[in-house]
């Protein structure tokens, strides 16, 4: 999963196409890609940073 996550940290367009079910990852169990996902969206949000606050 970890490679996963540092794979899309680097390809943000292959994130898009994963967020809108055009790709998908293999070796990634659906509640791990659930957790890619908020985890991406969150910080891109800003919510994780202003949660530690």
């Amino acid at each position: 999963m970890q490679e996963a996550v540092y794979y899309l940290s680097k390809n943000p367009e292959v994130f898009e196409k994963i967020k809108n079910g055009k790709a998908s990852l293999l070796g990634v169990t659906p509640k791990e890609l659930k957790a890619i996902l908020n985890s991406f969206l969150l910080t891109s949000a800003g919510e994780i940073k202003d949660y530690w606050r």
